[in-house]
């Protein structure tokens, strides 16, 4: 009997055409785009058409951000997850190819973004019906958006096929993603400052979604180049996705032959040497914290999310060093606004790969039944959060130290800037931003550590448990930034006590936000570990079915 056409496709359409969180999903993202607009339109003091005007491109700021998270986060961990379950070598012995796998699992994962980016672009269009905003832009807006999508589908899918682990494939595909659309385009700016040229502008700029975005608007359209410009951009973005869907098929099967070889050869060996290091250390280590606590050698002996976190650390503190000393060496506003810039988006970064590194342990653990079998000892729950918490401290000291450092070289590059492009009450305000950005960093890196065991332990899908983690921390001071810039904007009310006042506003909302978050983590965590751990309901009677050694394991866990 013949197969029919992409039979994987058909399955995986059908599955998420009957999942409630398709529906779901593009019903919340409708409602937060309205949500936004109308905020705009409640603050707003000018007419119709120009609060059109300004709503336009935030909100489709939002939907580009969406996009680029969605696409990654979605399709990163199909592949890999396959090839971790064993299942991927029993498809390849089928009929299906690798392209009827890769397009399978790009139709299942496509589908939820393409429903949510159907409801958002009637929202995005809502500035249309206000005036100050073209129907050609809406139409070149929404090209770029689709094509997003496309990209970092396409993105997301060929990291999962090169990654086996769940942190690698997250990870590649977010730092990826913030390669092509924010450091490129960076880059390029730092290569404009020295040798004022535009030979680059293809290599860096083309494969930015946001340059793209940025060509759609009729100012940037309009000009002589423009239309040129947009066209090339989006036709580079859709050649990337084409490509990287390319590559994973054509990578899948070499790949997953690859490794299944690999892991008892030469190349498994100096895998296993980077993550575990070497017997003797082991040795060492597992003696000196076996008697201590259990659990934290369980987390401390796998460097992989240490690796990971310092990897993209270095990546994007070479870009800083550039910056820093092209800030030295130029001392003008752009340079110096850029420098000063940097340091806040890796602190975002880097919390974003905390909580990918800090969901991966307890997450993996429970999924693979090593938590349960462990919480069946004398170890208490609170002695497992303890050497969880213990065993991540010890991983982000030495990143913690090189932040510091780079604090203070922004504190240093402050005091030596000239009077005519910073006065006195600048730089100190400056210097309190720059102290308290890193206070910040410190405390919300331990709020993630909290999160992350919620989180990892309430849920098992493992992007969600990461979503969830970075929204419980991020989510509130991130959405009072949101409402200040649009408040700003629509009031244009800029200025110096303006910054001034919503940063120690935003300060205190993010301290009390971690505090009380940590504060009813620990109550929940302390008195429901072991139910998450179980996967039973509190409060509701489980029976216990199978052989005795199975309800020996269940009783003595509950």
């Amino acid at each position: 009997m013949a197969m029919s056409f992409l039979p994987i496709v058909e399955r995986e359409l059908r599955i998420a055409a009957r999942s409630p969180a398709t529906y779901w999903g593009r019903v919340f993202a409708a409602v937060v785009l309205l949500a936004v607009w109308g905020w705009m339109l409640l603050v707003s003091n000018g007419s119709s058409a120009n609060v059109g005007r300004e709503a336009f491109p935030v909100l489709g700021v939002l939907a580009m951000l969406f996009c680029l998270l969605n696409g990654a986060l979605a399709t990163a961990d199909r592949l890999s997850r396959e090839k971790r379950e064993g299942t991927l070598g029993l498809l390849f012995l089928t009929e299906l190819t690798a392209a009827d796998v890769v397009l399978g699992k790009m139709a299942s994962a496509s589908v939820r973004g393409i429903f949510s980016l159907l409801a958002i672009l009637p929202v995005i269009g809502l500035p249309l019906l206000m005036g100050g905003v073209t129907g050609g832009e809406f139409l070149r807006v929404a090209l770029v958006l689709l094509g997003t999508l496309f990209f970092t589908l396409g993105v997301g899918l060929l990291v999962s096929a090169l990654a086996r682990e769940t942190v690698a494939a997250v990870g590649g595909a977010l730092t990826l993603v913030v390669l092509l659309t924010g450091v490129f385009p960076l880059l390029r700016g730092i290569l404009w400052t020295v040798t004022r040229s535009n030979a680059l502008d293809s290599l860096l700029f083309f494969p930015s979604p946001f340059y793209a975005y940025a060509q759609a608007f009729d100012p940037a359209f309009g000009t002589a180049g423009g239309p040129a410009h947009y066209r090339e951009s989006l036709l580079t973005i859709l050649a990337i996705g084409a490509g990287c869907l390319g590559a994973a098929c054509w990578l899948l099967p070499r790949v997953q032959t690859q490794q299944d070889r690999s892991l008892a050869g030469s190349l498994g060996t100096l895998w296993r040497w980077a993550r575990l290091g070497d017997r003797a250390g082991r040795v060492r280590e597992r003696g000196r914290l076996l008697a201590h606590d259990p659990y934290e050698w369980v987390v401390t002996r796998d460097r992989f999310g240490q690796a990971t976190i310092a990897g993209v650390l270095c990546l994007f503190l070479a870009v800083w060093v550039c910056c820093y000393v092209l800030a030295c060496r130029t001392q003008t506003n752009w340079t110096l606004a850029t420098t000063l810039y940097v340091p806040f988006g890796i602190h975002l970064i880097l919390k974003i790969q905390i909580a990918v590194a800090a969901t991966r342990p307890l997450h993996a653990d429970r999924a693979s039944g090593a938590l349960e079998l462990l919480l069946c000892t004398p170890v208490a729950p609170a002695s497992v959060l303890r050497g969880f918490n213990r065993a991540l401290q010890r991983q982000l000291w030495g990143i913690f130290g090189v932040i510091s450092v780079m604090t203070g070289g922004m504190i240093g590059l402050i005091q030596r800037q000239d009077r005519n492009i910073m006065d006195g009450p600048e730089r100190l305000m400056a210097v309190g931003v720059m102290l308290t950005g890193f206070g910040l960093l410190v405390l919300d890196a331990w709020a993630i550590r909290w999160a992350a065991a919620w989180r990892s332990l309430s849920c098992r899908n493992y992007s969600r448990a990461l979503l969830g983690t970075v929204g419980a921390v991020l989510g509130l001071p991130w959405l009072i930034l949101l409402l200040f810039i649009l408040t700003t904007m629509s009031n244009k009310a800029w200025g110096e006590h303006t910054l001034r006042d919503f940063w120690a506003r935003w300060v205190v909302v993010g301290v009390l936000n971690d505090i009380l978050l940590v504060a009813w983590i620990k109550r929940r965590l302390i008195h429901r570990l072991r139910e998450w751990v179980a996967g039973v309901e509190p409060g509701v009677p489980q029976e216990v079915g199978g052989s005795p050694a199975a309800s020996v394991v269940m009783s003595n866990l509950l």
